[in-house]
């Protein structure tokens, strides 16, 4: 643990479950002040319980962030309750696939509405308080389905890309103000928290939540004068180049 991150008020959305949670729990082992989020009051409480073993600097606020009351009223109880938001994780996400003549439309519009809308509602009332601040980080999980199209992902993908590029104007837009924007771009993850084999090809095609985490925690406790890109994360079997075997 550093000192860098500690008393940080950081906001992560979707963090009730897997990688949200995963990251939520690393900022309070480096003395962060977090608020944990998620539409599901019942899977928040359990998550508040566990993460609570790592510090008590813990908030939870229900909200579901595609409604711009309740996205705003998610800002103003972490501003209320420590004064100030140093950090946002756009975390939250929907994960729904399928071939694209039997996709229910239902699921693509919820899709986009979780996966960019509900970023996009947070940010902006995030955004208005680190203006205030001069000052404020945020990083945007965008998967590496916003760089590459996957077979029957097609409104993920699509949406994960939407969320990079929403990024990387942000990155301009408020570089005046002191607020860095960075997207982060994990590979498949085992957020289930299944035991597999370190042997198996399934292992070695996988990452951990912890692994991405591990560089939102560096990206975050950077100096200021360190404005990291987009940051990419795969697991070590991937092919970089058509040559490799």
């Amino acid at each position: 643990m550093s000192d860098l991150l500690r008393d940080k008020v950081v906001l992560v959305t979707g963090s009730s479950r897997g990688l949200g949670k995963t990251i939520a729990r690393r900022y309070l082992e480096e003395g962060a002040r977090v608020i944990i989020t998620s539409q599901q009051s019942d899977e928040l409480d359990q998550a508040a319980e566990e993460l609570k073993r790592a510090s008590d600097q813990l908030r939870k606020v229900v909200a579901d962030i595609t409604d711009d009351s309740q996205a705003k009223k998610l800002v103003d109880s972490a501003i209320q309750e420590f004064g100030q938001i140093d950090i946002l994780i756009n975390n939250a996400g929907v994960f729904k696939g399928g071939e694209i003549d039997q996709m229910d439309v239902k699921d693509f519009e919820l899709t986009f509405n979780v996966n960019v809308k509900g970023a996009f509602l947070v940010t902006r009332h995030a955004v208005a308080q680190m203006k205030k601040q001069k000052s404020g980080q945020i990083v945007n999980i965008c998967s590496i389905g916003s760089k590459l199209g996957m077979e029957k992902l097609s409104a993920y993908c699509a949406s994960k890309a939407a969320l990079a590029r929403f990024g990387d104007s942000l990155k301009a837009e408020l570089k005046p103000y002191n607020i860095r924007v960075t997207n982060v771009m994990p590979h498949a993850m085992n957020t289930m928290g299944k035991n597999i084999d370190p042997d198996s090809d399934d292992r070695r095609k996988m990452i951990e939540p912890d692994d991405v985490a591990d560089a939102i925690i560096a990206i975050t406790s950077a100096e200021d004068y360190v404005q990291y890109q987009d940051i990419t994360i795969f697991p070590k079997s991937t092919k970089l180049t058509k040559t490799e075997e």
